[in-house]
């Protein structure tokens, strides 16, 4: 057995080795990381403003090879609109199809879903009936072997320096097409991770202390990040939820009261110290990842335009806004202790709060929990966002009254985000359902083309970044429509519209270039 662990361990090393000096991902095209500068945007010293979307789905369709392709058609079909960047979920909390089954346990097939590489399918076939053999034979030794090679493995990435390897500039789309890993990497886990040794595997602690899957997807690749670097589109990635979806802030508590912890409520998300050290492990284990296209570490990736703290967050407990605040402050600076390179941003909708009670006649009749001002004041958050959904908000209310309530939303946060926080503003979500009464694509059309038309116009005066539409879809993916959703390739006039607003600000931003 010693002597097949030997070899096992050199075969993999060299697997790595392969990997390490295939063309890669260049970091060129991305030299530079999105930054602020009073009130704007720049990217190496030059406004950056743009148009975009969310895609909150995209690792976890990613992490379903039979899916994998529908997170490049719509990277594909956006860069074809125009569109620069994407917001997405970087959390999927609780089940043993999540990203994180529970705190500090990851599933590394989820992970290593963002990557993006198409492999043709006759090629995979070869690669998988000969994988498969040597698996059956080899699994135990596969496994320890394993398990010894990680403490090596970290150390070949720090000691290749990935980051600086020239190599890396002789890179083609389809990369990973020539790889063994990728032929090889679904089989061993489809292979192995139902089997009890895997079981075991799972639950074993690395020296670290961090809980480790299998090796070889580790050595795969990003796929949502690789997607997004082909196409030019930079990222937003979120970081958890304040709703149930994916897990979220309810997962979190109820992790910390299975252990022990005293909660009344999910609400306790912000102020139980187990539940903010199991989102600090979250936020240590996201940021501190490899991306083995680049090889980088997510928090030196430049693809990555910011991360965003939480979703939507919403306290029942506290309407003045001051518990959120607090969690704030606590969480940015330590996102910031560990990526000081990226932008920060909260997640907000934007409701004000109590600092400043006449700035509560723009919220729609309610508050959330949060203060849009105290917030955003925070020094380690870079920019403020919004987010905006009149028909759901003001359901009662007809389009005009809605479109009246829209316009006044916008306008107040842009101009307390330039004036009052002096920060950049990017509006984060909006859209229009077709789940709404007297619903039709005209209507929606022209609610586009007026936030749009205010989006240009806060951007010409300066303060405000672009907007992210909610959210793209592709075909056949009805069971992610919530209402907002839009086809491109199914939606000629919307995607019109979205493709003329990329072409204006586009055209805004080498404007506000020149000297």
């Amino acid at each position: 057995m010693a002597k097949y662990s030997f070899k096992l361990r050199v075969g993999l090393l060299l697997c790595l080795l392969f990997l390490v000096f295939e063309p890669r991902m260049s970091l060129a095209a991305y030299s530079g990381y999105v930054e602020t500068k009073g009130t704007q945007f720049v990217l190496n010293d030059s406004p950056f403003i743009f148009n975009g979307f969310n895609a909150y789905w995209m690792m976890h369709v990613a992490s379903q090879p039979n899916q994998r392709e529908k997170v490049s058609n719509v990277f594909r079909e956006a860069a074809n609109a125009g569109l620069t960047v994407c917001r997405t979920w970087a959390f999927s909390d609780g089940g043993d199809e999540a990203l994180q089954i529970s705190p500090g346990v990851y599933n590394e097939y989820v992970f290593q879903s963002k990557a993006s590489a198409q492999v043709p399918i006759s090629r995979r076939e070869q690669g998988r009936k000969k994988t498969k053999a040597y698996i059956e034979s080899k699994r135990k030794s596969l496994l320890k072997g394993a398990i010894k090679i990680q403490a090596s493995v970290e150390r070949v990435f720090s000691a290749m320096n990935l980051v600086k390897n020239p190599l890396r500039n002789r890179m083609g789309d389809q990369w990973m097409d020539d790889s063994l890993l990728v032929y090889i990497e679904k089989d061993v886990f489809n292979s192995i991770s139902n089997d009890a040794i895997m079981h075991r595997f799972q639950n074993m602690k690395s020296r670290r202390g961090h809980i480790y899957f299998f090796i070889l997807p580790w050595l795969g690749k990003n796929s949502v990040s690789a997607a997004a670097a082909k196409y030019k589109i930079r990222l937003i990635l979120s970081l958890s939820n304040n709703y149930q979806d994916f897990g979220g802030r309810a997962q979190y508590v109820r992790w910390a009261k299975n252990a022990g912890a005293q909660t009344k409520s999910d609400d306790d998300f912000y102020t139980n110290e187990l539940v903010k050290e199991y989102y600090k492990r979250h936020v240590q284990r996201v940021l501190n990842r490899i991306n083995t296209i680049t090889g980088a570490a997510y928090k030196d990736d430049p693809i990555i335009m910011a991360w965003e703290l939480i979703n939507e967050p919403r306290c029942q407990a506290d309407y003045s806004g001051d518990t959120v605040n607090a969690w704030v402050q606590e969480m940015a600076s330590h996102v910031k202790s560990i990526d000081s390179k990226h932008l920060l941003e909260v997640g907000m909708e934007g409701f004000y709060g109590d600092s400043f009670p006449d700035r509560k006649q723009y919220n729609p009749g309610y508050q959330v929990g949060t203060d849009f001002i105290t917030t955003n004041l925070i020094e380690e958050i870079d920019f403020t966002t919004i987010h905006a959904y009149p028909d759901a908000w003001l359901s009662s209310q007809d389009d005009d009254t809605q479109m009246v309530f829209m316009r006044r939303w916008m306008t107040s946060h842009w101009r307390d985000s330039k004036t009052l926080l002096r920060k950049p503003m990017v509006f984060t979500e909006f859209g229009k359902s077709c789940k709404d009464k007297g619903f039709s694509i005209a209507s929606r059309d022209s609610y586009m083309n007026a936030v749009y038309s205010s989006l240009y116009s806060f951007a010409r005066g300066g303060g405000i970044g672009g907007g992210l539409v909610w959210q793209i879809l592709d075909v056949g993916m009805e069971s992610y429509a919530d209402g907002y959703e839009i086809v491109l390739s199914d939606s000629p006039s919307t995607s019109s519209i979205i493709s003329q607003q990329s072409r204006q600000m586009t055209a805004l931003q080498h404007m506000m270039s020149k000297p």
